[in-house]
């Protein structure tokens, strides 16, 4: 019941986000994944 319930308000929260225009396609999110992680790792040398 409780996982349910967190559910349904992670889907509100998503359908929210949607609904304000706080989205981005998929490939630019990954592209600054990558590009996070690339940094990160020369940061390390």
């Amino acid at each position: 019941m409780k996982a349910e319930i967190e559910m349904l308000r992670t889907l509100a929260e998503a359908e929210e986000d949607v609904a304000e225009g706080r989205v981005a396609p998929i490939q630019s999110t990954f592209d600054d994944i990558r590009n996070s992680l690339l940094k990160r790792e020369q940061d390390e040398i």
